[in-house]
Formats: C-alpha cells, sequence, structure tokens
C-alpha cells in the first residue's frame, strides 16, 4: 500500500531519515527531487491511500497519477511511505518517509533534432512559448550501436584435438570508452547544445525533458516534463581536414633535379597523410591544364620533393590534408615555382 499526504511546515521533527523517490505527472513522466534533511519540520492530514499493487521479494516501482487539483499551481509537497501486507493482511508498519512536489509541470520539448558536427552532435529544439525563466532542459543519451559481429572460430584441422571450450569472458569497460547513457543540460533560455563526447560511427538515440526548479520549506524539487519525442543519429565522419597552411617551395641548387615542398602540419587527431597536387603554366603565368595530383599515396609528413618538375617550366603547388575516414580537404593557397 502506497501512502500520499500533502504537508505543510509545523513545529514537528522527523525521527525518520529521509529518503529520494520520484512520482508522475499526468503523463506519467518522472519527477524528480532532493530530500528533506533528517529532522525537517512537517506535517499533514491524515493519509491517503492512493496506490495498492502486488509485489514480489526484491526491489519495485509504482507510479501515482495525481488528481487535476495537485497538477496546477500553488506547489504542493507530497509525503509518501510504502507499507508491505503479508497474506493475512498484517504489516510491520511504514516505511520511511520521501518527498515529491506536485504542481504545473514546464511545457514539454518539442522540435528535438540532431546534427553530425565535426565536434559531435548539435541538439536543437523550439522555443516554448511561457516556458518560465528558471527551467532548463536535460537530454539523456542512448547508445544503441549495434554489436559488433563475433569472429567464427576458426576450424579444427583433422586429426587434431579439440581443445577444452573455455569460458567466455565477461564484457569489459575499456578505458576512454564512452558511457551507454549520458546526461547533457541547457539552460531554459537556450534552445540547443552540443554532445562533444559523441563518437563517428555510433548511432544515439536522444530524448529531451524540460525542468521546473521550485523552492518548498527552504529545499529545492524539480518538476519535470514528459519526454519529448525520440530522434535517432548515426553519426558519420564527412568532415574533411583543414587545409594545409604555410606551404613553401624551394628549388634545386645547380646539379640537383626537383623542387623541395614543406607546409605546416595539421593538428586533427584522424589525419591520415596529405596529397600534393601541382599546375603546369605558361611562360607568361597563366594556367595551361588543371592541376594533376603528383603523389600516388598520401604522404604521412609535411614535406615533398617534386623529382619530375621539368627545368625552365614553371608550376603552381598546393596541398591538400586526408583524413582516416577518405575525407580530403580543400587544396592549400597556391605558390609558383620553377626548376632553373
Amino acid at each position: 500500500r502506497v501512502c500520499r499526504t500533502p504537508i505543510t511546515p509545523v513545529d514537528a521533527t522527523f525521527r525518520k531519515p529521509a529518503i529520494v523517490t520520484s512520482a508522475s505527472t499526468p503523463a506519467n513522466a518522472p519527477i524528480s527531487n532532493a530530500p528533506l534533511a533528517t529532522g525537517g519540520p512537517v506535517s499533514g492530514p491524515p493519509c491517503i491511500p492512493s496506490l495498492r499493487i502486488s509485489v514480489k521479494p526484491g526491489a519495485s516501482t509504482a507510479t501515482d497519477t495525481l488528481p487535476s487539483a495537485l497538477t496546477a499551481d500553488p506547489i504542493a509537497l507530497l509525503s509518501y511511505f510504502v507499507e508491505i501486507e503479508n497474506a493475512a493482511g498484517r504489516t510491520a508498519g511504514p516505511s520511511n518517509f520521501a518527498f515529491a512536489p506536485a504542481g504545473a509541470t514546464p511545457p514539454a520539448v518539442e522540435g528535438l533534432r540532431a546534427t553530425g558536427i565535426p565536434s559531435g552532435t548539435m541538439l536543437e529544439w523550439s522555443q516554448a512559448p511561457g516556458s518560465p525563466t528558471s527551467s532548463s532542459v536535460e537530454l539523456d543519451r542512448n547508445d544503441t550501436t549495434p554489436p559488433p559481429t563475433p569472429k567464427a572460430a576458426a576450424p579444427v584441422p583433422t586429426g587434431a584435438a579439440a581443445s577444452p571450450a573455455s569460458k567466455p569472458a565477461s564484457p569489459v569497460q575499456l578505458a576512454g570508452q564512452p558511457a551507454t547513457k549520458v546526461h547533457l543540460m541547457a539552460t531554459g533560455s537556450q534552445q540547443g547544445t552540443t554532445d562533444q563526447t559523441a563518437r563517428f560511427g555510433h548511432s544515439y538515440t536522444y530524448t529531451a525533458q524540460r525542468i521546473r526548479t521550485v523552492e518548498f520549506i527552504g529545499h529545492p524539487f524539480e518538476l519535470r516534463s514528459s519526454p519529448s519525442a525520440a530522434v535517432t543519429l548515426t553519426l558519420h565522419d564527412t568532415f574533411p581536414p583543414a587545409p594545409p597552411r604555410g606551404l613553401d617551395a624551394i628549388p634545386g641548387g645547380p646539379g640537383q633535379l626537383g623542387i623541395d615542398l614543406s607546409w605546416q602540419a595539421n593538428t586533427e587527431t584522424d589525419l591520415a597523410g596529405y596529397h600534393v597536387y601541382r599546375q603546369v603554366l605558361s611562360d607568361s603565368g597563366v594556367p595551361t591544364a588543371a592541376p594533376v595530383r603528383i603523389t600516388t599515396t598520401p604522404l604521412a609528413g609535411p614535406a615533398y620533393s617534386d623529382s619530375t618538375a621539368a627545368r625552365g617550366q614553371r608550376y603552381n603547388y598546393s596541398v591538400t590534408a586526408l583524413d582516416t575516414s577518405g575525407n580530403e580537404s580543400r587544396p592549400s593557397p597556391e605558390i609558383e615555382e620553377t626548376l632553373p
């Protein structure tokens, strides 16, 4: 039996420690709260049994759908306790008290959308008319990436003795591996935030709740909206590196063939290398053809020597950067050089 009682401050003292609970809006959205401190002065009218449910040994949960009088302001505080009855209707007495606020909940988050950006996931939603300025938005992320397909066991050669079956290892959480569920917060004035822990190649499902923070008897409590519609995004790396900078060219000296190129190294963590492009110019410096890539494979470092340059020929050079997903940057600013 779940007992609900509206409470008001009086000069009385609890002798049982308070515990944290959660209640629900009419839409059965959870309302989280901070407990009153042990010894908080509260009292109220006699207990109102709000639920009677069948339970089994172990942890149990229940949802108390509030009447309309408790889903509008002014804010009220509800005290709950539970009595467990046996088949004969006997009970060991009430549990410790737990507290939850009642009142008008903030409007639900609408228009939630997720977009992949280089730094993670951009999350945006629509402005809620009449939303309290003191409200905030909490976003929950669930990693829905399918698990990798296990590799098939190697076949046992004919005539070889099979090794004893080993017990499969339990899954482990690798250091630096993102948690399956993540919580993000944004203030009420914001209409978006960035999930910077999202990783390329993963699929995520996001939901959002607007939170109204209220105070009762000097303690903060939260009234939550119903959850938003879920949005799912598979984050693909379609973002190329920045164009290389600082390209410089030095022709070889007498008896040396080639034009040496160097540039500043890119700083992207997923950098795979560089490609060099060359464009032939006329004697007057006008391009005679489109730039041609002269590197067959990406360069590991920010330097290259063009040993195929013809003496007396004018060239434009440019460099691009590539990442491990195959994205190629825009060309760097060109530089002109001629091998004497």
